[in-house]
């Protein structure tokens, strides 16, 4: 089991070193050119479709081609990988992502069909995890929420019409 250890660990360092250059950055994230989001969605949602094909989830990303929006691609994928990859571990058979303009900003809703969140408060805390029988380190959310707050975001847990859980982002215009 040496390798997922070694895998975690590189993951986690990678992780810690994106946020120190973010952080270093410091608001640069406005003058970034406008990102292509759904590439980056189709590629995250290949990756999962891989890690869960036993499971075999159905992905759904419902985002317009021509879309494009100002952020930091490795925030981008920090932000839709954590989500999309929670949806997936918790879902029955489907994970549904939605990206739309709402005026002049950004809403991103990521859903599944699973159980949904048992306390919507705590799941935001760091270390803090929705079951312990779900492979996990409890950091996945409070990046998130950190990520979509430094670039003046909102986050929303709620109950999906899927039966699940539905992660919210709305990011007003860079």
């Amino acid at each position: 089991m040496p390798t997922a250890v070694d895998q975690q660990v590189r993951r986690m360092d990678a992780i810690v070193q994106h946020q120190l250059a973010r952080a270093a950055a410091g608001g640069a994230a406005r003058f970034v050119p406008p990102l292509p989001v759904a590439p980056v969605l189709e590629r995250i949602r290949d990756a999962l479709a891989k890690v869960h094909a036993a499971r075999g989830l159905a992905f759904v990303i419902d985002c317009p081609p021509d879309l494009a929006w100002r952020i930091d691609e490795g925030d981008l994928f920090e932000v839709m990988g954590n989500l999309m990859d929670n949806a997936a571990k918790w879902a029955r058979q489907r994970v549904q992502v939605t990206v739309e303009r709402i005026g002049e900003g950004l809403r991103v809703l990521v859903e599944d069909d699973g159980p949904g969140f048992s306390d919507t408060e705590k799941v935001l805390q760091i270390h803090v995890r929705g079951d312990e029988r779900v492979p996990g380190h409890g950091v996945g959310l409070a990046v998130v929420n950190d990520l979509v707050a430094s670039a003046h975001g909102q986050l929303a847990l709620t109950r999906s019409t899927l039966g699940g859980a539905r992660v919210e982002v709305s990011w007003p215009a860079p």
